[in-house]
């Protein structure tokens, strides 16, 4: 009996061990049983074949349907379930209604037992004549009778996507396999990208959340996703799961893949001379693929959100900088840190409490001696009077307070809905330890929950103090203890991680409204965001949401944003922090940060001045670290601390139209608020593993300082016009350049390397210490032109914190023009949309800066405004940068400048 148990306690372990890669022990067939061909889609059964050895766990599915569903030309969807579709599906959750009823609609004919019964294939003539001319992709299944399996080509091309010819797929109760051979890029030389032994491995990124390389090392290795609390630890499994990756490649022929599953999943790779593959493996729902064509970088990643969700607008004043850290004990020590930041004339926006103003850890109180509840209210209102913000912790445990002893609101009203997990076996609440204790968790997939539960506490607790956002930990789910549990559950056949799968969480066979928590574990934070951000719109009336969640699934992006947990004081926890704000921006949470300085360990000072420039630079920037460890605010450090941390943080504000502009793109159409360079240079192989610097936007390029005592940044400049961003000096090469390829720049401890691609316009404002007191101030354009003598950018404006603006169109879209026309550059401001007015402050433009440095041997000799001579400007020949001071010109009153060239 005790070797029984041992043998299920360590399962896990020895599956690791003894069964590298199940699918390669054993491997299931099933035959092609029916075909048909729609205009919208390929339909057709599967049945097992006989005598055929089956999976390697056993238990495998006899009858299977699937789907090739053609949802645009550019985006596929594989659908591969149970005939009777018992089986736990994902998508019913995530995506929206009418995805699943296009679906449906074509699924719902395979359910007679006429086409069941069709064992007549489609001849290859007749698929083809039902395809849309215009898709990007042709495809190919196998016949009836045959093995199954399908092929996505590219129609011009001809080269494939994605084959599952000849690999391993296994339909079983608890182990799903299948998976693509993967092709060597397109690139024949020697490159980079070239492993020890000549092959071109695939550009291939994403597959989160997890510290790694941007680029995935594919030679050999296996990626894990489930939603844990393993901190910052490497190369493993943290609080998100993104089953998506994007393979980019030169030429126009980049293509993404979302497996959409909620079980624990683990993608294997191979890439050497004997063996090219990428395989999925999961241990429970079904397989739900969606194939994204592009052709671009940019347009594979609009796709994927076009199908998860685009990431949401957040209010402007949460682009402002925020201060945090767990062990401010007090409100005094709260107060003083905003003193110190205005004494020390740093901007601020937002002021955070960790777990420390809570009342024994318990969610939705204030502790009665250091953060009296009155005291606090009265601290908040004078922020507000100040123009700043504040925002606290919430967890997802309520204690199990006796409730003959004392009140607890939560408690009692989450008891009288039912509204908590449940134990599998007496169908009582389940509960583990976390902060305050022992704990109940609601089940944020119960339809009450949103309604009657979460919105109501939080409403409340806002009525107490008007908070201005949530910040939600712990929500993977995160607990302290790790119970030894050995049903199929909680010790399945196969296990896809290194860990226990329960480990640090509740027991699998917990049972949630929607299914038990095998299934749903992983979508725990994205309802539980949801519900958060609906809570706050409704209390504040129709004001936008901010929510900050450490745990996220795919589509978790429509509603919040995140920051990237636990990380270190060290200069590898500040490197890796790059490669998780881009691959978040793939993921569609564009509104993302690290904790600047580091949240464990004590932060040096050349280390926090390094980190507040790279910081400055993030989507979301908070300073934040953990109690116990040294104070890191910036003026907790020298007076040449606080100068350039003041100096990055006044530039960042300069910025915001900039970073704000991008938000409201990308809410609108997809895409990524800060990306790595080989998005927008992609026919530049030196590119593709570029993970210490990126764009913000197309233009804006960001060079940090990542080494500890570096005072110059090795730099890659790719094929493009650049300007330094601070003095308008053109970026040059050497003499045995051809292109500017990799500079070394100075970079003293005072310097975060910013350079402007040319073509560029960039709208900014004059900036103040938060951004209510910047509101007002006069904007300005920094231009930087490209070798025609052009330029081009735009500015969104709205209020800042109304939901649906862009919808109900309360909103300004401007854009702005240069063109150099017969040595006459006209600058022009267009209105595209005019439905926002700030009626309290009109808004004006004073300053342009045009960066020249292409237009060698030319200088300015004359300025006219609106037609107007105008003489307040300046022109430095060394550098040829024209300044333009003081216009006074109205934002949206269609106005041009002209510039002439001598």
């Amino acid at each position: 009996m005790m070797a029984l148990i041992l043998l299920l306690l360590f399962r896990p372990f020895f599956n690791e061990m003894l069964l590298k890669a199940p699918f390669q022990k054993s491997s299931s067939i099933y035959l092609t049983k029916s075909k048909m061909v729609k205009k919208n889609g390929i339909v057709g059964t599967l049945k097992l074949k006989e005598n055929n050895g089956g999976g390697p766990f056993g238990n495998d599915i006899n009858h299977l349907k699937f789907i090739i569903q053609f949802k645009t030309n550019n985006i596929l969807r594989i659908k591969i379930v149970d005939f009777e579709e018992k089986r736990w599906q994902a998508s019913p959750h995530v995506l929206t209604t009418t995805d699943e009823e296009e679906l449906n609609k074509i699924f719902t004919t395979i359910t007679t037992e006429t086409t069941i019964s069709n064992d007549d294939d489609i001849d290859k003539q007749k698929e083809e004549e039902e395809f849309n001319n215009n898709n990007l992709y042709e495809i190919e299944v196998s016949s009836v009778g045959e093995p199954f399996y399908f092929t996505i080509k590219r129609k011009e091309e001809g080269t494939i996507v994605f084959t599952t010819k000849n690999r391993p797929f296994v339909f079983s109760d608890q182990y799903i396999t299948f998976g693509t051979e993967l092709f060597s890029t397109d690139i024949n030389e020697k490159t980079v990208d070239n492993d020890e032994e000549g092959n071109n491995e695939p550009n291939i990124y994403g597959l989160g959340e997890r510290i790694d390389s941007l680029r995935l090392d594919i030679k050999n290795n296996k990626y894990v996703m489930w939603n844990n609390d393993n901190g910052n630890d490497e190369k493993t499994n943290l609080y998100g799961t993104h089953p998506f990756y994007l393979q980019a490649a030169k030429n126009h022929s980049s293509h993404g893949v979302f497996f959409l599953n909620t079980n624990a999943i683990d993608v294997r790779t191979k890439f050497n001379n004997d063996e090219k593959y990428l395989q999925f493996e999961t241990i429970g729902g079904i397989i739900d693929l969606f194939l994204f064509l592009g052709p671009t970088n940019e347009q594979v990643i609009k796709q994927y959100h076009s199908i998860i969700g685009k990431s949401y607008l957040p209010p402007y004043w949460s682009l402002g900088f925020h201060q945090c850290k767990w062990g401010y004990k007090n409100l005094k020590e709260l107060e003083s840190v905003v003193n110190n930041y205005k004494e020390n004339n740093l901007p601020l926006d937002v002021i955070w409490s960790d777990i420390d103003y809570m009342h024994e850890y318990w969610d939705f109180t204030f502790d009665s001696v250091n953060y009296p509840k009155e005291l606090v209210k009265e601290f908040v209102n004078d922020l507000h009077f100040n123009g700043m913000k504040y925002v606290v912790i919430v967890d997802p445990g309520i204690p199990k307070v006796d409730l003959k002893k004392e009140s607890y609101e939560p408690l009692e009203l989450g008891l009288k809905l039912d509204i908590f997990i449940k134990n599998p076996t007496n169908k009582a609440n389940a509960w583990s330890t976390v902060w305050p204790g022992a704990c109940y968790f609601p089940d944020t997939t119960n339809p009450n929950f949103s309604s009657s539960y979460w919105t109501p506490l939080i409403h409340k607790f806002l009525k107490d103090v008007p908070i201005d956002g949530l910040w939600i930990d712990m929500n993977e789910l995160a607990t302290f203890l790790s119970e030894r549990l050995f049903d199929k559950f909680n010790l399945p056949p196969y296990n896809p991680k290194s860990q226990l799968l329960y480990y640090k969480t509740l027991p699998l066979n917990s049972n949630m409204y929607i299914s038990n928590y095998y299934n749903a574990h992983t979508l725990y934070p994205y309802f539980q965001a949801k519900a958060t951000a609906e809570a706050l719109q409704t209390f504040y009336n129709g004001k936008r949401s901010f929510v900050l969640t450490r745990s996220s699934f795919a589509g978790s992006g429509k509603y919040t944003s995140h920051w990237t947990g636990d990380n270190y004081s060290t200069y590898s926890s500040m490197r890796s922090s790059i490669p998780s704000i881009l691959l978040h921006n793939m993921f569609g949470m564009s509104h993302v940060g690290a904790d600047i300085g580091g949240f464990q360990g004590d932060c040096k000072e050349e280390l926090l001045i390094r980190w507040m420039q790279l910081g400055s630079m993030y989507p979301f920037s908070r300073n934040h670290n953990s109690v116990n460890q040294k104070a890191q605010e910036p003026y907790q450090f020298s007076q040449k601390t606080i100068d350039i941390s003041r100096n990055v943080l006044l530039n960042r504000y300069r910025l915001l139209p900039y970073f704000y502009t991008l938000f409201a793109k990308v809410s609108v159409e997809g895409g990524m608020v800060v990306k790595p360079l080989f998005f927008e240079f992609p026919e530049e192989q030196e590119t593709y593993r570029i993970e210490r610097q990126f764009l913000i936007g197309n233009y804006l390029l960001v060079s940090p300082v990542l080494e500890q005592g570096d005072v110059t940044v090795k730099a890659y400049f790719p094929n493009a016009i650049w300007y330094d961003y601070y003095k308008g000096d053109l970026v040059t090469r050497s003499a045995n350049q051809s292109t500017l390829s990799f500079v070394e720049l100075n970079a003293p401890i005072d310097v975060l390397p910013l350079h402007l691609r040319g073509g560029a316009i960039i709208p900014r404002q004059e900036p103040a210490l938060n951004t209510v007191k910047q509101k007002g101030n006069p904007y300005e354009l920094l231009i930087a032109l490209n070798n025609e003598g052009q330029a081009f950018g735009e500015l969104f404006l709205d209020d800042g914190e109304s939901l649906n603006t862009i919808e109900n169109h309360n909103y300004t879209l401007l854009n702005y023009q240069v063109n150099n026309v017969k040595n006459q550059l006209i600058i022009q401001e267009i209105v595209k949309e005019e439905g926002y007015y700030n009626n309290d402050n009109k808004l004006v433009f004073n300053n342009i800066k045009v960066y020249m440095g292409i237009l060698k041997q030319l200088k300015v000799c004359s300025v006219t405004v609106n037609g107007q001579a105008f003489h307040n400007y300046f022109f430095h020949s060394d550098r040829l940068v024209l300044e333009i001071e003081k216009m006074k010109l109205t934002v949206g009153s269609k106005w041009m400048v002209e510039a002439s060239l001598c």
